[in-house]
């Protein structure tokens, strides 16, 4: 076993506001079968991994948790905010 395969990365621990701006968003993150986290492309983690891409809202329906490696709730938040920050112009 690689030392890249020895264990999953720890789960993100998310701020509420961020859960909630999450929760219903489509952006898309990458799931590894048979792991729990899903991840952004940038991930570390996902190094020489088989990825399967999800949206954020579906990957959490399915079960999967976000990567503390790599922070997709925190940074999906940050960028749904902007967004909106930018529609309000």
């Amino acid at each position: 076993m690689a030392a890249a395969d020895a264990g999953d990365p720890a789960e993100e621990d998310v701020e509420v506001t961020d859960l909630l701006m999450v929760v219903d968003l489509r952006d898309e993150v990458l799931v590894v079968d048979e792991h729990p986290r899903y991840h952004l492309a940038d991930c570390p983690w996902l190094a020489g991994r088989e990825t399967i891409p999800l949206p954020v809202d579906e990957a959490r329906t399915d079960g999967f948790t976000p990567c503390a490696r790599c922070g997709p709730d925190r940074i999906l938040a940050d960028a749904e905010r902007a967004r909106r920050a930018a529609r309000r112009g």
